[in-house]
């Protein structure tokens, strides 16, 4: 999103970040960072399905 892409470090000129990872790299190196997107991502629906009952 907005250009941003994997770098070695952070940095905000560049719009590099090393925890930006393609799917297959993301697998290998951090699975259960997967487990944890997931489960948010998951989950997104039924918290705006929440929101329009307000």
């Amino acid at each position: 999103m907005n250009n941003w892409r994997y770098g070695e470090s952070k940095d905000e000129a560049m719009k590099t970040h090393d925890c930006l990872l393609n799917w297959t790299d993301l697998e290998e190196k951090k699975p259960d960072t997967i487990k944890y997107d997931y489960k948010n991502i998951y989950h997104i629906a039924e918290s705006l399905a929440l929101m329009e009952q307000v």
